[in-house]
């Protein structure tokens, strides 16, 4: 949300919380200073709030369903970016003037392949 923001935020805008911005179940929206997306409100106003007991902001797991932190959510978050391959962007190697072991060097080196110790 920030990269919509241009300037800084106010002192005040800085230390806001949801409860701030939303004290007796309705959103109070007004008390920001910078035009928030439509889209990006209604996100918001689709987002569940607490509305029974204490009413405090508390951290949330943003990779689980009910926001409590579990090693098997951990594990899906750590393994879910290594079965994306990275697209290869070396086919630049190949086209080298120079002696063919280096290429084959440089296309190790691109892959972080080079067998060491």
């Amino acid at each position: 949300m920030r990269e919509l923001i241009e300037g800084p935020l106010s002192q005040h805008e800085e230390s806001l919380k949801i409860s701030d911005i939303h004290p007796n179940g309705q959103w109070n929206l007004g008390k920001i200073s910078f035009d928030i997306p439509k889209v990006v409100i209604d996100r918001i106003q689709a987002i569940p709030i607490q509305s029974f007991g204490e009413r405090e902001d508390t951290l949330m797991w943003k990779f689980s369903a009910d926001g409590e932190f579990s090693m098997d959510s951990a594990y899906r978050l750590s393994i879910s970016d290594q079965l994306k391959p990275l697209p290869f962007s070396g086919g630049w190697v190949w086209g080298v003037d120079t002696l063919p072991k280096i290429r084959h060097f440089l296309w190790l080196c691109i892959h972080a392949s080079l067998p060491t110790r």
